[in-house]
C-alpha cells in the first residue's frame, strides 16, 4: 500500500514537473523581448480613447482588440509620428483553455490608459500593430521623463494672419545651383520682422493699373512684442496658401506641422505666392517644418484630360482676371460680413446672420470656401472663392445663349468652347451630375469648384 502511495506521488510530480516545463518553454525569453523592442519601428507614448474587441467569448480563441489614442510624445518612430496624431492600434488577446500554455497577452488596455506601445506600421495609414507580443505596452515614463514631458507644450495659436509674399530670386554668377530655402521664417525680433513685412505686395494683384493698395493687416506692423512672442510664418510660392496645422514642443526642438493643399489653376506675377503666419509664446530651440502627408488620390480624368487641363480649355484665369472693382467689391462684401472685425468670417456672421439667399445656400458656399475645415473663412479663403466662382459663373452665362440659367447640350456645344466632340461630351456628363441633360448654376459650380481646387 505504501508502494503503491509512493508511486502515485512519484506520477504526479512528474506530472507537475512536466507542466512547469512546458509552461516555461512557452514563455519566451526577456531577451526575446528585449530584441523585439529594439527591433520595433515606433516607440511613443500614447493615451486611450476608445477601445475596441472582437465578438470572441468563448475560452481558447483570439480576440482581436483596436485601440484608437493620440500620440503624447515620440521616442523613435520611423513613420514620421509627431504629438498629437491620432493611430489606430491593432492588438490581440488569448484566452487560454484548461492545459493550454503560450506567450503571455499584452497588456489590455482601457480607455484614458497612458502607456509606452511599441509598434510597427500596419497597412492603412495610421494603423499600427504592436510589434513586441505581450511587452508591447508598458508603464510609461520615470520621475524624470514626467518632468521632462511636462515640458512639452502643444501651442494654440494667439493670431493668425494669410495673405501674399514676394520671393526674391537670386542667380548664382558661378553657375551653380541656387540653394533651397526653407518655407519657414522665424521672426523673433524688430529687423526680423522689417525684413519679413518688407516682403508683403503692397498693392493688389490686379491686371488693371493703378492697382489699389494691399490689405494685408501686417503692412501696418502691428505692435509685437519680441520679449514675450514668436512669429511663425510658412511660404509657398503657389496661390493655394500653406495651413499650419500644429506646433509643438518636443525637448529641444520645436514642430511646425504644415498641411500644402492641391494648388487650384491660378495665374500669378512671377515670384509672388502666399503665407501662413501665426503668434505663438516665445519659445527657444530649433524649428523644424514637418509637411503633413497627405494621402494620395488617383487623378481624376475627363474624356482623357485632368480637371486642370479642362479648366485651361476654358481659358480659366483665376488671379488675373481680376481688376480694381473687382477687389473693392470683395473687400466691400468681406468687411461688411467681418461684424467684429478680426479679418475672417465666422459661421453666425457668414450663415445666420448673412443677407444674401437663403441660409442653406449660405451654409453651403461658406462651407466650399472654409478650405482648411477650421470654422472660419479667411480673407483670402474667402477671395480665393469668390474668384473661382465668379470667373466659372462668367463663362456660363456666355455658354447660356437664351439667358434662361440653364445650359443645354447644344448650346454647350454652339459656344466652341470645347472643340473635340468626345471631350466636350464627357465634360458635360461630368458637369451633369443629375443626368437631366442640362446644367444649372448650383450643379456647374459643384463640379467646377471641385476641379479649380485639384491638382
Amino acid at each position: 500500500m505504501i508502494e503503491l502511495n509512493s508511486l502515485r506521488i512519484k506520477t504526479l510530480l512528474g506530472a507537475l514537473a512536466f507542466t512547469l516545463l512546458i509552461n516555461a518553454r512557452a514563455e519566451l525569453p526577456p531577451s526575446v523581448y528585449e530584441e523585439m523592442k529594439r527591433g520595433a519601428g515606433e516607440v511613443v507614448v500614447v493615451k486611450v480613447s476608445k477601445v475596441s474587441q472582437g465578438d470572441s467569448k468563448s475560452v481558447g480563441q483570439r480576440i482581436q482588440l483596436t485601440y484608437e489614442a493620440s500620440v503624447i510624445r515620440v521616442i523613435r518612430s520611423k513613420s514620421g509620428l509627431r504629438p498629437n496624431a491620432k493611430i489606430t492600434i491593432q492588438s490581440s488577446y488569448y484566452r487560454f483553455g484548461p492545459g493550454e500554455v503560450g506567450p503571455s497577452n499584452p497588456r489590455r488596455l482601457k480607455k484614458d490608459d497612458v502607456v509606452m506601445a511599441y509598434l510597427q506600421k500596419w497597412k492603412k495609414a495610421g494603423d499600427y500593430k504592436i510589434a513586441a507580443g505581450g511587452h508591447s505596452f508598458e508603464k510609461t515614463l520615470t520621475e524624470a521623463e514626467d518632468k521632462r514631458f511636462d515640458e512639452n507644450k502643444v501651442f494654440k495659436p494667439i493670431k493668425t494672419y494669410r495673405g501674399m509674399i514676394h520671393f526674391p530670386h537670386s542667380f548664382p554668377l558661378d553657375g551653380s545651383k541656387t540653394k533651397e530655402v526653407s518655407p519657414l521664417i522665424v521672426v523673433q525680433g524688430e529687423r526680423q520682422y522689417e525684413a519679413f513685412v518688407a516682403r508683403i505686395p503692397t498693392k493688389q494683384i490686379s491686371k488693371t493699373r493703378p492697382a489699389l493698395p494691399s490689405s494685408d493687416p501686417l503692412l501696418k506692423k502691428p505692435e509685437i512684442d519680441f520679449t514675450k512672442y514668436t512669429l511663425l510664418v510658412v511660404c509657398r510660392l503657389s496661390m493655394s496658401r500653406p495651413i499650419i496645422k500644429s506646433v509643438t514642443t518636443d525637448q529641444n526642438k520645436v514642430h511646425v506641422e504644415v498641411e500644402y493643399p492641391k494648388e487650384f489653376p491660378a495665374a500669378r506675377p512671377l515670384n509672388t505666392g502666399t503665407y501662413t503666419a501665426v503668434l505663438i509664446p516665445k519659445t527657444k530651440g530649433e524649428y523644424l517644418v514637418s509637411p503633413v502627408k497627405l494621402q494620395s488620390t488617383p487623378k481624376t480624368f475627363i474624356g482623357g484630360k485632368t480637371p486642370r487641363e479642362i479648366l485651361i480649355e476654358f481659358k480659366f484665369q483665376g488671379f488675373l482676371a481680376l481688376n480694381d472693382q473687382h477687389w473693392q467689391s470683395y473687400n466691400w462684401v468681406f468687411s461688411r460680413l467681418d461684424t467684429n472685425k478680426d479679418g475672417r468670417h465666422s459661421k453666425e456672421e457668414y450663415i445666420v446672420n448673412g443677407v444674401h439667399m437663403n441660409e442653406q445656400a449660405r451654409k453651403g458656399i461658406f462651407n466650399a470656401a472654409d478650405y482648411d475645415q477650421d470654422g472660419f473663412v479667411s480673407a483670402f479663403e474667402y477671395f480665393e472663392n469668390r474668384i473661382i466662382t465668379d470667373e466659372a459663373k462668367l463663362i456660363f452665362e456666355a455658354m447660356d445663349q437664351n439667358k434662361n440659367g440653364r445650359l443645354t447640350w447644344s448650346e454647350f456645344m454652339r459656344s466652341k468652347r470645347i472643340k473635340d466632340l468626345k471631350l466636350a461630351e464627357a465634360i458635360f456628363q461630368a458637369l451633369d451630375t443629375n443626368k437631366n441633360g442640362e446644367l444649372i448654376i448650383p450643379e456647374y459650380l459643384r463640379v467646377w469648384g471641385k476641379w479649380a481646387r485639384s491638382k
